[in-house]
């Protein structure tokens, strides 16, 4: 299967005791359990191209990607520790102008679907997962080992789907740093390498916001500011991006008789021109943006500890 290249460009775009003076209960979740999520990524690109002669109809392109994941620790040091991250399902949604691509991994095999095969190949993967105290910084390792056996164009897409970067942010999402009471806030900067089109430079901040129905309320906001690759290759690039920076925001809860409930995070009505080089032609776009993020417990399946 070729990747369609908005598809791919898509893709790119997947907490020290003290004493509190109030009852507010801390975000210090302990992982000494097996536990289930399901993390959806929805995005929704509407693509226009500018300048006399260019088409005037815009190019609208949805994707929505959906993993079903099973965490077992591992080993416990004091600075570290392990679990096996393992795919129970996977659901992908896409639509580019009239193209369509679908697929469910509960749902029956389609022979007539040729993205089918090797995503199915995706489903069972297994994955070591190592964070680093104290700010929880994700270490993945198998990915390579798990869609080595693919050939090269399908392995450059299960790549998107099980992109390092993308993974880690949402890992790092999972397990946050602690806070230990209201007004407490942390950071983390960080980089997400979006293949041949550049990177991201990432500032994720988690602040505790009280209680509300004995549940931890901890906003978080990311800062997300593009980079286009200094030697870009391949025939679609970002040369250049006007206003390369935004911010997501969100929530995580948390119980602390159960652990994180969900998170959420969103960038709604996201628009800027970019300068593209398709081939050899390079044209001016204009790109709208709806993203949002969910993580939350997987239906049937055992919750965060």
């Amino acid at each position: 299967m070729r990747p369609n290249r908005c598809w791919l460009l898509a893709l790119a775009l997947l907490f020290a005791p003290a004493v509190r003076a109030d009852d507010e209960p801390k975000f210090a979740p302990k992982y000494d359990k097996p536990f289930s999520q399901k993390w959806t990524t929805a995005i929704k690109q509407v693509v226009k191209v500018l300048g006399e002669g260019k088409p005037k109809d815009p190019v609208t392109q949805n994707l929505e990607v959906s993993l079903t994941v099973t965490w077992t620790p591992g080993e416990v040091k004091e600075m570290t520790q392990t679990f096996k991250l393992k795919i129970d399902a996977l659901a992908l949604k896409a639509e580019v102008g009239a193209d369509k691509v679908t697929f469910d991994s509960l749902g029956k095999a389609d022979d007539k679907n040729p993205s089918d095969g090797f995503l199915r190949k995706l489903v069972g993967v297994e994955l070591t997962v190592t964070l680093k105290k104290p700010d929880m910084a994700a270490e993945i390792t198998g990915i390579d080992q798990a869609i080595e056996s693919l050939p090269t164009e399908q392995r450059a897409a299960a790549g998107q789907i099980l992109n390092k970067d993308a993974l880690a942010r949402l890992v790092e999402l999972t397990f946050p740093p602690e806070l230990e009471k209201k007004g407490d806030a942390k950071k983390k900067t960080g980089t997400a390498s979006l293949g041949a089109l550049g990177a991201a430079k990432t500032e994720t901040t988690w602040t505790h916001d009280g209680a509300k129905d004995k549940l931890v309320q901890v906003k978080v906001s990311t800062t997300w500011e593009f980079e286009p690759a200094a030697d870009g290759k391949g025939p679609f690039q970002v040369k250049e991006m006007k206003d390369p920076k935004t911010t997501f925001e969100g929530l995580l809860v948390f119980d602390p008789a159960a652990g994180v409930k969900k998170v959420t995070l969103e960038n709604k009505g996201w628009k800027r021109t970019l300068t593209l080089v398709i081939g050899k032609d390079s044209v001016q776009a204009e790109l709208t943006q709806d993203y949002t993020l969910s993580i939350e417990p997987a239906l049937g399946k055992p919750d965060m500890p």
